[in-house]
Formats: C-alpha cells, sequence, structure tokens
C-alpha cells in the first residue's frame, strides 16, 4: 500500500515539474503567428479605355499567410487626363479610380522565379471634368473585378519585382456615351512588393 502511495505521488510530482516546463495547449499556437507577414505592392500598368491611352497606379496590401495567401485592400488611379473617343463636348477629360478588396494566391513564392495570382474586387468611379473647371457632369459608380496574374522575381528576401497582365471587368453602367464595354480591357502591369516574407 505504502508503494502503491509513494507511486502515484511521484507519477504526481513529476508530471506537475514537466507541465511547469511546457507551454498549454491552445486554439491559436504561438508558432502560428510566425507565418503570418504583410505586403505593400505598389505597381504601374497601361491600358486603354474608349480606345483612349490610360497609365495606371495601383496600390496593393495586406496580410500575408505562409507567403501564400494575401487579404487587404487596393486603390487604384489614372495618371494622365484623358479624353474618350465618344466624348464630344470640348476641353472636357476623363478620371477613374477603384478600391476595394484583394485575394492574393502566390504559388512556389521561395523559388526565385515564381507565379502570383492577384483578384481585386471592389467599387470604381469615372468622372468627366473640365480643363477650365466650369462644367459639372456628375460622376458613375460602378462594380470593378479585375483578376491578374504576374510573374515574380525575388530580388531580396523583402522586395519582389512583379509584371504581367489583368483584365478589368467593369459592372452595368451609363454614364454620357459610355457603358461598361467600354471601359473594360486589358491592363499591363509592372511593381515592387515589400513585404516581411517567409524566410
Amino acid at each position: 500500500m505504502k508503494i502503491l502511495l509513494l507511486t502515484i505521488l511521484f507519477t504526481f510530482y513529476s508530471n506537475s515539474i514537466y507541465s511547469q516546463d511546457k507551454e498549454p495547449n491552445a486554439l491559436i499556437e504561438s508558432d502560428g503567428f510566425k507565418k503570418i507577414r504583410f505586403m505593400a505592392s505598389p505597381s504601374f500598368g497601361m491600358s486603354q479605355m474608349d480606345e483612349a491611352s490610360v497609365s495606371i497606379f495601383t496600390i496593393r496590401g495586406g496580410i500575408v499567410f505562409d507567403d501564400q495567401l494575401t487579404l487587404g485592400g487596393f486603390y487604384t488611379v489614372t495618371m494622365n487626363e484623358f479624353i474618350p473617343s465618344s466624348e464630344t463636348s470640348p476641353d472636357i477629360y476623363m478620371d477613374y479610380r477603384a478600391f476595394g478588396g484583394l485575394i492574393e494566391y502566390t504559388v512556389y513564392a521561395h523559388k526565385t522565379f515564381h507565379a502570383t495570382i492577384p483578384l481585386l474586387i471592389g467599387a470604381g468611379e469615372v468622372e468627366m471634368d473640365s480643363e477650365y473647371g466650369s462644367i459639372n457632369l456628375g460622376e458613375s459608380n460602378f462594380l470593378v473585378v479585375q483578376p491578374s496574374i504576374m510573374l515574380e522575381v525575388n530580388l531580396h528576401k523583402y522586395v519582389r519585382l512583379n509584371f504581367g497582365l489583368g483584365y478589368r471587368i467593369i459592372g452595368n453602367m451609363n454614364y454620357r456615351n459610355l457603358n461598361q464595354n467600354d471601359l473594360a480591357g486589358i491592363t499591363g502591369e509592372i511593381g515592387i512588393k515589400f513585404g516581411l516574407f517567409k524566410n
């Protein structure tokens, strides 16, 4: 009986010492946070809207999970004052901008050359302006979806170069002589991605 009691006490004491050195189990393990990083990626693009050449600046950013899935947001704006071919009023130019959410999936990010697939989903806006500011022509808002596929190059553990093509899909809209088909189209992009990536 004494031997049994001593065995139980010894087992309990050993377990209590061991448990002090070992971290308790949890739903979210601390090691899991090591796989969560973040990134920001400015890029420049060229496209056409209603037969006019358009230069586009886009900034994407978000949280990166295990160097594969990025969830975040984006903002896009045209950089030049372009005149749609369908516009009949003189001294008028158009602005385009969009913002919303980002889902991006990166394949084989540890390799020097790999692919990344960003998907932008958000709200877009076009607005006509007068060069002399004397005319108010209002604006139009619509849905924007833009999937892209890009080749990415690891320049540094914190810097990546990417370039590729995207296609801008525009939801139903009518604004002056424009509709969604006039704004939809292919965009060529080149950009830099900065981030705390997985080592």
